[in-house]
């Protein structure tokens, strides 16, 4: 299913907008 891969891909795309805020903020 199409909607289920885009909210696949919406989740891996915040996570690692999130991980990478995290690094940011460390510095």
């Amino acid at each position: 299913m199409v909607t289920k891969k885009v909210l696949h891909w919406l989740g891996y795309t915040s996570a690692f907008k999130r991980l990478i805020l995290e690094a940011i903020s460390q510095f």
